[in-house]
């Protein structure tokens, strides 16, 4: 039986400034708040071996870093879902030479500034597709 480990990524922001206002400006329209959002990406790979001697060239493949932030909330992929985005990365991944990915897949990181509620009271349907995407 074989092992999986999953590292854990932090990459660019997710959103232009001006698509991070228009979400900003529907999410406290909708919930009759005053916060702050930010979102960045992050990228889990799930490796069946050590990846740390790889590590530079995945982190430099997705521009990425391990350091993370502390985020209220994460939107991905629904699960069991592959999206096309992580079958072109895997190809990327084979195509340079690294060994041992299982799967890597992308996710979006939400922190809400200026807000310490109950996250699952608030409406959060204009940050993700609820055919495609869950929150986590």
């Amino acid at each position: 039986m074989s092992k999986t480990s999953c590292l854990i990524l932090q990459g660019k922001e997710s959103f232009s400034i001006s698509k991070l206002d228009q979400l900003n400006h529907a999410f406290n329209k909708t919930n009759a708040l005053d916060v702050s959002l930010s979102s960045f990406e992050i990228y889990l790979v799930a490796s069946s071996s050590d990846l740390t001697d790889q590590l530079e060239n995945i982190s430099q493949i997705l521009k990425s870093s391990n350091d993370l932030y502390k985020f209220s909330f994460i939107v991905g992929p629904r699960a069991g879902t592959i999206t096309p985005w992580s079958s072109k990365t895997e190809d990327i991944f084979k195509n340079v030479g690294i060994k041992g990915v299982e799967r890597v897949e992308r996710f979006f990181g939400f922190s809400i500034e200026g807000f310490n509620q109950e996250i699952s009271n608030l409406d959060l349907s204009m940050l993700f597709d609820r055919m495609t995407q869950d929150i986590y």
